[in-house]
Order: structure tokens, then sequence, then C-alpha cells
């Protein structure tokens, strides 16, 4: 803010000069206030048009003073307009004004708490899934190097205002992927005590840190060094097994997707069995699993009955999943024959 204090000090020292100058040479010169307005722009910044000049004594002594410390004042101001606009510092800070009317305009979107590898793995499915977030990173060469056309925040993630600065009052979601599980902590239990609504992911590379994290707030506690563990493990195993699964969910992939469905309660699907709705024939898409609660229906079967609330997990193009959604969230689709 220092080179902003620069251009109001400089405004109201050219502010002073002037109304310095159009009193004395109304004093001395005996001049209306216009002429006396004229002949201190013209003085200060050095036009000298000659139609209005210094007659008296007191007012050429009046001027000697006038003209060092004019042109001092109205130099060190249009020195440092000069250097905001070089220095791309005016540009930056109009940028940063619109990203923050974009930021307070935003509701239920996702705070990305770090931008470092896991951060920016994140921030890549995100962006393929059409979700708003907002990056929240205090290493400036991170944020040069990452932050494109995206929102961001450069402050430290563990500090309130920094938060709310994300709006996370309005956020549905924040990953907290930081290096460090204590930094972690701090902002799972920051990130409820603003918002006791919001769901929390958050990485974790220690198990003991696991629980901590849970009793922090945070909803899911995700352990990136034992996922990159058992994944390697299975790459030695069951290779083929694995490379079939990056060929269906790699991160570029747009034909082939799993979605999570909540079964409407006017949908017509409810209270009726797999078999009845006929999903696999109408969509082709499969159903996976059934969320019930906080238990999980894995591999259901034909006879197996959706009711209200019902998380459905589906395999399937990503067209047909639309479809699908649709589906179970409209009244009567399922029941078209």
């Amino acid at each position: 803010m220092r080179e902003y204090r620069q251009i109001v000090v400089a405004f109201l020292g050219v502010t002073v000069v002037v109304f310095i100058g159009t009193l004395g040479y109304m004093y001395f010169e005996d001049l209306n206030v216009f002429d006396s307005l004229w002949l201190t722009m013209v003085t200060v910044l050095t036009v000298g048009y000659g139609d209005v000049y210094p007659v008296t004594p007191e007012g050429k002594t009046f001027t000697l003073v006038l003209v060092p410390l004019g042109v001092g004042v109205a130099t060190y101001g249009v020195g440092s307009f000069a250097a905001l606009i070089l220095e791309g510092r005016l540009s930056n800070t109009v940028g940063r004004k619109r990203m923050k009317k974009k930021m307070s305009q935003l509701h239920n979107h996702v705070i990305i708490c770090g931008l470092g590898r896991v951060g920016r793995e994140v921030l890549k499915q995100l962006e393929l899934q059409g979700i708003p977030f907002v990056i929240v990173e205090k290493d400036e060469q991170l944020l040069e190097k990452h932050k494109q056309d995206r929102l961001y925040v450069k402050g430290d993630a563990t500090v309130d205002q920094t938060l709310l600065e994300a709006g996370i009052e309005r956020a549905s979601g924040l990953i907290a992927a930081l290096p460090g599980d204590a930094d972690n902590v701090f902002i799972s239990l920051t990130a409820k005590g603003l918002n006791k609504n919001i769901q929390v992911v958050s990485r974790v590379d220690r198990v003991e840190s696991e629980e901590k994290l849970f009793r922090a707030g945070a909803d899911h506690v995700v352990n990136t060094s034992s996922i990159g563990g058992i994944r390697m493990a299975l790459s030695f195993l069951k290779p083929n097994s694995v490379e079939y699964l990056d060929v269906l969910f790699e991160a570029n992939n747009q034909f082939f997707g799993v979605e999570e469905i909540c079964v409407a309660e006017q949908s017509e699907v409810a209270g009726l069995s797999l078999r009845q709705c006929n999903i696999r024939n109408r969509f082709g898409v499969t159903v996976v699993a059934i969320k019930r609660s906080d238990d999980f229906l894995t591999h259901p079967s034909a006879d197996d009955v959706l009711t209200a609330a019902d998380m459905v997990i589906a395999f399937g193009t990503q067209s047909n999943l639309k479809q699908f959604e649709r589906a179970l969230t409209k009244k009567n689709e399922l029941s078209k024959k």
C-alpha cells in the first residue's frame, strides 16, 4: 500500500500548492480567482503562455518560491503514478478488485487450501467438472505459475480473515491440501467454526493424525501416502486391472465416469426395485452401490428396492449419467414407457 499512499500524498500536495498559489496571486497581483488559478497552473506546470504573468516585485518573489515547490510536488506525483503503471501495480489492483467482486458473488463453491502437487490435482478435477472454486495459497511463486484466470486469495489458510476473503461463509466445501498435518487440523477447525455446514476434506500424511482431523471437524480424511502405496502394490500385482481403471477414470476422460445421485422424495423410482426401474436397458448405466444412511449396499441385486434419500452410485458414459440423474430427480420420468 506504500505506493498508493504516495499517490494520495502527491495529490494533496498539488492541491495545497494550487490553493496557496491562487490566494497568493489574488493578494500580490490583485487578480480575480480564475486568472489567479490560471497563472498558478501554468507556473506549476512550467507551461508559461505569457498571457498572464506577475508584474509586481512581491508577485515575482512569490513566484520564485512557488515554481520550485510546485514543480517538485507535480514531478513527485507524476513519477509515482508512472511507476504504478510501468510496474504493473495499477493493473494488478484493478484486477484484484474485479476478482474480489467475482468472489463475493460465489455461492456453493469449493475452497482449495494449498497449491502443491495434491492441490493442483484437486484443481484439475474441479475444473473438469465445472465446479466453481477459490484457491488459497501464500506462496507467491506458486500463485504466479498456476493462477492464470482462476480466482485466488494470497494468504495463510490458517488465518480466519483469509478464509473469509475466500467466501467460506457461502462455500459448500473446503479441501485442505497442505503438506503439514498440523496446518490441515487447524484449517479444518477454523473452517467448521466459520461455517458449521461446510464439508471439509483433508489431506493427511501420518496415520496418527487422522483421528485428530476428524475431531477438528474434517468430514473426510485422505491419506495420500497410503493410497499411493496401495496403488503401487496393485500396479505390480494386478497391472491390467489398474491400467483398465486408469483408462476409465483418467483426468481427461470425457466419456466414462461415476456419479452420485440422490433419489428425490417425489421421484417415481422411490419404492421400486432395480428390476422394475429397468435402469441398465433404459439408461445404459450400471448401479454399483447404494448408500442408505450410513450403510453401503454393495453389488445391489435386481430385487433391491430404492427409497427416497438413497444415494445411488452409478457408472456409465457422461451423457447417460446425466439422463439418469434427471430421471431420479424428476417425477414421472421412469414411469414413462
